[in-house]
């Protein structure tokens, strides 16, 4: 049977037995959807009944919020036609509503799709995802058409303008399933017509739509020009060389949208429009300190450290991880107490973001030190440390950023060998101009899954049970579930 990855899709089931008693059948725990807002009621049968007779029956109506008790109505009166064996409700959260499906027993379920026609060009697994029709679940109409309308999007956004999708449900009455073929004809490929770039001066836009086509444009698959192969993956990586463009010109804030393209059928070519806003114009200077005092070395430092550049884009998660990115380069400098702010400022109409930074004095690590450590010798923990002691040249490695990894490396040395309840806690001392570093080891209890092997080495050892588990058996240990 096929294999496809089924959407997260929270669902109740509501049942009713003869008697008229209530059962809720629920996926771990019931979710309250008591008030809020219903976006479609759907009632889905064995194919071979019309519904429509049973639609009065429902109380809880579209539009309206979620009514427990008018479920509970609904699921009773239904019930009580004797048509059916069993009635479910399933409700699917979604953002224009709940959906409500009462599911009326027997009902069939989707089984086998085909895509006659269309194979050959798309792979079967794309094609079950654009349909999103999973396997085992109820099959309704409206979801059929749902499907044949997303298939012909598809391949308009693929190029195939002309491309035409009919449906047709196989009923395996013996099974009850619903095996859905959509027949497909998907016409000529397009061509790309005109290329047209909107939104800035004429100047610019012509700029833009030379940068599509060129050498760059053409290695890197974005040339945009009449008579190419239509294909979203060209225009997609197009607008990323726009973007790029228009932020070495001071523009990463800018946004390009796409309206659908203009598909004419007589010569079987698609125009496409490239809206561009370009955005106000920012400038990025680091102030303070340098990067390194070879001009082009500090800008190609600067362009590293702060991820706008690379972007291409301007938002305050980027800012802020330009800020962490240069407090950290200068504590591995050896600046310890470097301090790194923001500002935006404006100027000659233009905006300028500025990272200032204070250095303050550069340090040097003077020692690293174990408190708390019983049964791991120093060296075995300095292999854990990202930190350096300062040494004959150097003054050392320090940062944030390499504290709370070494810190996270000793806890997974130690749990790796047993001590689950581990907690290691830094301390750093600052003696003008040196810095003390003592890492406070609380081991906690080693569980007895982990056995003292001390034959295997003079120095008595503790080795991980994954790796002796046949001395463990010998000695009577119960197995471990630790993989």
């Amino acid at each position: 049977m096929r294999q496809i990855t089924l959407p997260l899709i929270v669902v109740v089931v509501v049942s009713i037995a003869g008697t008229g008693f209530a059962q809720t059948k629920v996926s771990n725990q019931q979710p309250s959807y008591e008030g809020q807002q219903v976006g479609s009621v759907d009632l889905t049968a064995n194919p071979h009944i019309d519904t429509e007779p049973f639609r009065h029956l429902l109380m809880q109506e579209a539009g309206e919020p979620f009514s427990g008790e008018k479920v509970r109505v609904s699921i009773a009166a239904l019930e009580r036609t004797g048509a059916f064996s069993k009635v479910e409700l399933k409700v699917q959260p979604d953002p224009s509503g709940l959906k409500l499906t009462f599911v009326l027993e027997p009902s069939y379920y989707i089984g086998i799709l085909s895509f006659p026609g269309a194979i050959k060009t798309f792979t079967y697994a794309r094609l079950l995802q654009v349909a999103n029709l999973t396997d085992e679940t109820v099959y309704q109409p409206s979801e059929i058409a749902a499907s044949e309308a997303a298939l012909v999007n598809f391949f308009h956004e693929h190029g195939f303008f002309e491309a035409k999708v009919h449906a047709d449900v196989q009923l395996d009455d013996k099974n009850q399933l619903a095996n859905p073929v959509f027949h497909v004809e998907l016409g000529k490929h397009a061509r790309i017509g005109k290329v047209e770039v909107r939104g800035s001066t004429p100047e610019e836009n012509r700029r833009l739509e030379r940068t599509m086509r060129t050498l760059r444009a053409r290695f890197t698959g974005a040339l945009l020009k009449s008579g190419k192969s239509y294909s979203p993956t060209r225009i997609k990586a197009a607008t990323a060389l726009l973007k790029k463009a228009l932020a070495k010109e001071h523009h990463p804030a800018s946004k390009i949208t796409l309206p659908p393209p203009e598909y004419h059928t007589d010569t079987r070519r698609a125009d496409i429009a490239i809206n561009v806003d370009t955005g106000p114009e920012i400038l990025i200077r680091v102030a303070g300190a340098k990067l390194s005092w070879v001009p082009f070395l500090s800008g190609r430092q600067q362009k590293k450290l702060i991820p706008i550049y690379e972007e291409a884009s301007v938002d305050p998660d980027l800012v802020e991880e330009g800020q962490r990115n240069l407090l950290n380069y200068f504590q591995q400098k050896g600046y310890f107490d470097a301090k790194v702010n923001t500002n935006f400022q404006q100027q000659n109409g233009k905006t300028l973001l500025v990272y200032q930074i204070d250095k303050g004095r550069k340090h040097t690590v003077r020692e690293i030190a174990f408190s708390g450590k019983h049964h791991f010798d120093t060296g075995d923990l300095m292999n854990q440390v990202v930190l350096k002691k300062k040494q004959l040249i150097t003054h050392g490695r320090f940062s944030d950023k390499l504290l709370r990894t070494s810190v996270t490396n000793l806890e997974n040395f130690y749990k790796d060998n047993g001590f689950e309840d581990v907690k290691v806690t830094p301390e750093v001392v600052d003696r003008e101009p040196s810095l003390y570093v003592t890492f406070n080891i609380a081991e906690g209890d080693r569980p007895t899954r982990w056995i003292l092997l001390t034959r295997w080495s003079r120095t008595s050892r503790y080795v991980s049970a994954r790796s002796f588990t046949w001395a463990r058996s010998a000695h009577g240990c119960r197995s471990s579930s630790r993989t």
